[in-house]
């Protein structure tokens, strides 16, 4: 459930179903209890932003755009290495590209 909310939803990530049929399916499954809103919102949002990116013919994988991101706050707190200038921006063009969801 979670790389539907948060990476991309094409047909292999959904078996073949409709979103809406493939998260019904999962809920069914493996019941979510309890989530914190932050998490809700962010999945909103990053489902919202790949329709969006569909509508466009453009389908994007959120994680990857979001990685340069993630990978920066990480370091902030402490949880990663820091990395030289360069090798930032290196692995944010990466992200950037990597988004991209080739058929």
């Amino acid at each position: 459930m979670a790389r539907l909310y948060y990476d991309r939803n094409n047909k292999a990530s959904t078996e073949g179903l409709h979103v809406q049929l493939y998260l019904e399916k999962l809920q069914a499954e493996d019941p979510i209890v309890s989530q914190a809103d932050d998490y809700l919102m962010c999945g909103r949002v990053a489902v919202m932003l790949r329709g969006f990116g569909d509508a466009l013919h453009q389908p994007r994988s959120t994680a990857q755009a979001w990685l340069p991101f993630a990978e920066a706050l990480l370091r902030e707190a402490g949880e990663l290495p820091p990395a030289a200038p360069a090798e930032v921006q290196r692995r944010a063009k990466l992200a950037r590209r990597n988004s991209r969801l080739h058929k």
